[in-house]
């Protein structure tokens, strides 16, 4: 009774087409070659998806590299602007120090060429040789030093004395 049943069974899948009677050697050689032929074609898919993925994930990198660098830009004009207040504060002190000392030398000269008023010399030397003697010095300038000696009133300029006087009176 069993085997009936499965018979009956069997029977009506075949008729409803559930089941396939086997095929011939020729059809399951040509399922075979288009199944082939499917898996060639899948598998071009996936090389195809995989390249572009791989594209997709350099171009990901990319974006995050530029990324990056437009923070570093960023972050440099911040410095920049930060430096530049800075250079300006700079500049301004620079300015203020330079008058500072500016200031004092013209005070710093006008004493020492003031203090100069008055002192005696056995004698003065002139770059070129000549020779004061009995020297008083009554003036000294910016551009001139003025004296009386044994033979009369005299005066010269810095780049006609010594290192030495030019030191002495900041020429």
């Amino acid at each position: 009774m069993l085997a009936l049943i499965l018979v009956g069974i069997g029977g009506g899948a075949l008729v409803q087409g559930r089941f396939k009677a086997t095929s011939s050697r020729a059809d399951m050689r040509e399922t075979a070659e288009v199944d082939d032929g499917v898996l060639v074609h899948l598998r071009r898919q996936v090389e195809s998806a995989q390249a572009d993925w791989d594209k997709g994930q350099a171009l990901i990198a990319a974006q995050k590299e530029w990324q990056a660098l437009d923070e570093t830009v960023k972050k440099s004009a911040a410095d920049q602007g930060v430096l530049s207040e800075q250079k300006g504060g700079l500049e301004e002190e620079v300015a203020r120090l330079r008058k500072e000392f500016d200031d004092y030398r013209t005070k710093y000269c006008r004493q020492v060429r003031g203090a100069a008023v008055g002192e005696k010399l056995d004698e003065l030397a002139s770059r070129q040789g000549k020779v004061y003697r009995n020297v008083t010095i009554r003036r000294v300038t910016e551009t001139t030093l003025e004296f009386t000696h044994a033979d009369g009133l005299a005066s010269l300029r810095p780049d006609e004395l010594a290192d030495s006087w030019r030191e002495r009176f900041q020429w």
